[in-house]
């Protein structure tokens, strides 16, 4: 059966602005959209109602609307959309009412892997995530450019086994990390699947071409070093970045986009947050030593004062990494130079202090489970993890690392 709906699309349009309307085509499950060069804002427009607030435009729409099922319907009774793809019922019903070239569609065919690559793009949730589709694009324009490939006209049936391997061949030579390589190939891979659930392909040259992980390196600290960075003297300017590395571990390696975002705690003394990562509910307990470090840099728009001194979340990190690096130099000379041989970690940074809390619970005994628990990993949903049994133990856990580093009690 064939469903017809309108769908505002508002997949990688800035936030506030007006996004175009769509005929959505569902059959079997699987939609096809069709453009109808008309621009909406969100607030302007009723999902659930299926209607813009302009009575003008709501008439017209609810027209076009009906003579599109009338047709379907007749089309469905006469069995003439058996066996066909929503795709192909798309273009029939392009062919019956815009013809006229009124809506203007896309020209290119649906296997096409650009056009598909960046659709697809657009519609990941995460600026993080779209992001890094933007840099895999690159690296294919680069790599297109040098084997003069027709990346306009690049098809899925035209990725085989052989492209990828030489792709991979062409990105070892500016990243020979196997698992920087593989972030590439994930995203490619995303794509082709998505198209196969559109069933727009039938090609999948990755039951062949295999993505072999390296080992991850370590980034953990020692309890001795941990507390040699907490008890390290710091310059003034990187007192905040040394107090944001041990809230950090005490809020069990909390992402730095997490920590800048924070609202506040709660009556009851606890963190909750989303993550931004993975979309999961956390709630931490905040413990004497966390709270003193958060009353300490108190911000004005969110919990910390990080969004009120950095435009995001990524120029903090930044900026933090790099004096977390520089932790131990003295200044020599007259001038005041630093000296890098004094560096305590020259490759520290923010992340070490999840990886670091994941290995010291387990040191002093804690289970795999509740580390798990702890971190989020392992098959809890997201209500799980606010039942009163398992903060408690998310929360003895957190509070016995912290004694271990900070007073050396078990």
């Amino acid at each position: 059966m064939v469903k017809i709906r309108f769908y505002l699309d508002c997949r990688g349009v800035e936030k506030g602005s007006v996004a175009p309307l769509k005929l959505c085509i569902y059959k079997d499950n699987v939609r096809a959209l069709i453009p109808l060069n008309i621009n909406i804002h969100p607030k302007d427009w009723s999902a659930k109602r299926q209607r813009p607030a302009d009575e003008e435009l709501y008439n017209l729409l609810s027209e076009r609307k009906l003579r599109v099922e009338s047709f379907v319907l007749k089309q469905e009774t006469d069995g003439a959309f058996k066996g066909m793809k929503s795709c192909e019922v798309k273009n029939l019903i392009v062919e019956e009412f815009f013809s006229d070239k009124k809506i203007e569609l896309p020209e290119i065919p649906p296997n096409n892997f650009k056009m598909r690559y960046e659709e697809f793009s657009k519609t990941r949730p995460a600026e993080g995530t779209r992001n890094l589709y933007d840099r895999t694009w690159i690296q294919i324009e680069k790599y297109a450019l040098e084997e003069k490939i027709d990346l306009p006209h690049l098809t899925f049936e035209d990725i085989t086994v052989k492209w990828l391997r030489d792709f991979d061949t062409f990105l070892s030579k500016t990243s020979p990390a196997r698992n920087a390589r593989n972030i590439h190939f994930r995203n490619i891979r995303a794509v082709f699947n998505d198209a196969l659930d559109d069933e727009v392909i039938s090609c999948y040259p990755f039951r062949k071409f295999k993505l072999k992980n390296e080992e991850t390196v370590k980034r953990n600290l020692s309890v001795e070093n941990l507390r040699l960075i907490f008890n390290c003297k710091v310059e003034k300017y990187a007192e905040l970045y040394q107090d944001m590395f041990k809230l950090t571990f005490f809020l069990i390696g909390i992402n730095p986009v997490d920590l800048a975002h924070l609202n506040g705690i709660t009556s009851d003394g606890r963190i909750e947050y989303q993550r931004a990562k993975t979309h999961r509910k956390y709630s931490l307990k905040v413990e004497p030593e966390a709270k003193a470090i958060i009353e300490k840099w108190r911000g004005e728009k969110y919990l910390l004062s990080i969004l009120d001194r950095w435009k995001d979340y990524k120029n903090f990190s930044r900026q933090m990494n790099i004096a977390l690096q520089c932790m131990g130099m003295k200044r020599t000379g007259l001038g005041g130079k630093k000296d890098d041989k004094n560096k305590l970690f020259p490759d520290l940074t923010i992340y070490w202090a999840r990886h670091t809390w994941a290995t010291i619970a387990r040191k002093i005994g804690i289970s795999k489970d509740d580390i798990k628990l702890s971190l989020g990993h392992g098959s809890k949903t997201v209500t799980d993890i606010y039942i009163d049994e398992d903060l408690e133990k998310i929360d003895e856990a957190n509070r016995r690392v912290m004694d271990w580093v900070l007073y050396g009690k078990k």
